[in-house]
């Protein structure tokens, strides 16, 4: 923190004082923006805080005061040759998410997808938007066959999806037994897991722990709800943690699928000095994954899901309650993986055995509702799909409350191995 005091101090010194008022502004508001309870941003600001210019700011910033906002931007690492890379870099600051650029701001140094690419692949990279006029339904209805290729749902992913490089699965028990089924198309050269599922995600994927001094608590509408309350770095699923699986042979294309637990749509279990939640550090784990194999987004497609132990964050509160809560997090929780995800594809939540038996939390009228508002979401994103499992897991055999017999896992495992 102190750091990061020094950093911003350096930075203000050397610009004039309307222009620190500004800076101060935008690390305010871009924290507040990330953390505050209202984490849902507006349709018409999906990607973070929005900054108006007035024309005589606007001259300020490309004017006289060029060299000034020059050197800032060189500071935080965004690269230009040009006034018109320069007014697109600017742009490119404004439209960062609330945590990247505080973060930027703050003079962090994280390692991203972007740090090597070219200058204009990069301002193109951090100028993805959500198109919140989209609402194209991408959304099929899963119907396990023997032949996957004839599917509803190959046929839609398969345009946007198929043979990506880079696959990333994240959520619970469900994700992980469906990433235990995919046979792999690919020759294996790399097989790795952490040795502690439940707690060992972060020297899994060489992050530093945020010290317990550091962390966030979760709020009430965040997880962990049990295990991970109680343990710094720990999740309540203990059956998934991590797995990372690659192809690399000389002269072959490289491929990868790794998954990662995720079971909530936020929550605080896997926190670094510059992430405090497990959605922050999945996208920051993932962009470093493209990174180091030199791939950008447009390599890969993230598989998601949370929705049933959401649920558990709901005891005591209502149905609509519970329901927002639900929307705001997974929003935000999109929001970031979109970043570094080409494709994303999200799988309903599935029915439940015993929704009435009150041992339990879940209810299948509000997984429902929560596909439904999910459903409804990915419709904001370029190449946001949904996957629909529920009349499968209705007509499935349930092994407890909650998990089904191999069958149903196989075939959507065998879905995602056709379109690898």
């Amino acid at each position: 923190m102190k750091n990061a005091v020094v950093q911003i101090h350096h930075i203000l010194r050397r610009i004039s004082r309307r222009d620190a008022i500004f800076l101060i502004a935008l690390v305010y508001f871009a924290a507040a923006a990330s953390w505050s309870l209202m984490g849902l941003y507006s349709r018409n600001d999906d990607l973070g805080f929005d900054i108006e210019f007035s024309l005589q700011e606007e001259n300020e910033i490309l004017g006289t005061n060029v060299g000034k906002v020059r050197h800032l931007l060189e500071e935080i690492d965004l690269v230009f040759d040009s006034k018109e890379e320069l007014r697109n870099a600017w742009e490119t600051l404004k439209a960062l998410p609330p945590v990247e650029r505080a973060a930027r701001l703050r003079g962090i140094q994280v390692r991203t997808l972007m740090r090597k690419l070219p200058p204009n692949e990069r301002l193109n990279r951090f100028g993805r938007e959500v198109d919140p006029y989209n609402d194209e339904d991408l959304s099929c209805v899963h119907t396990p066959m023997d032949d996957p290729t004839k599917s509803e749902c190959y046929q839609l992913l398969s345009p946007a999806i198929q043979s990506k490089q880079a696959w990333f699965f994240a959520g619970d028990s469900q994700m992980g037994k469906i990433f235990g089924e995919i046979q792999f198309p690919y020759q294996i050269t790399t097989s790795r897991a952490p040795q502690d599922k439940r707690c060992g995600f972060l020297s899994y994927a060489g992050l530093p722990a945020a010290k317990h001094h550091e962390r966030k608590f979760p709020s009430f509408f965040q997880g962990p709800s049990k295990y991970g309350r109680e343990h710094d770095g720990c999740s309540d699923v203990k059956s998934v943690g991590a797995r990372f699986i690659e192809s690399a042979l000389p002269n072959k294309t490289n491929h990868f699928m790794e998954i990662m637990t995720v079971d909530h749509a936020s929550d605080t279990a896997q926190q670094t000095p510059y992430t405090s939640s497990t959605q922050e550090t999945a996208a920051l784990h993932f962009a470093n994954q493209l990174q180091f194999r030199g791939m950008t987004f447009n390599d890969s497609v993230c598989i998601m899901n949370t929705g049933l132990h959401d649920q558990k964050l709901c005891v005591g509160k209502s149905h609509e309650h519970c329901l927002i809560i639900y929307h705001r997090n997974v929003v935000t929780y999109l929001n970031l993986m979109h970043n570094v995800c080409g494709a994303m594809v999200w799988i309903s939540t599935t029915p439940v055995r015993d929704p009435g038996n009150p041992e339990y939390p879940q209810s299948n009228a509000m997984s429902q509702d929560m596909n439904m508002a999910a459903k409804e979401i990915m419709k904001r994103f370029k190449n946001g799909f949904f996957l629909d499992t529920w009349a499968v897991g209705m007509k499935s055999e349930f092994v407890d409350n909650a998990h089904f017999t191999r069958p149903y896992y196989v075939g959507i495992a065998e879905l995602f191995a056709s379109l690898m």
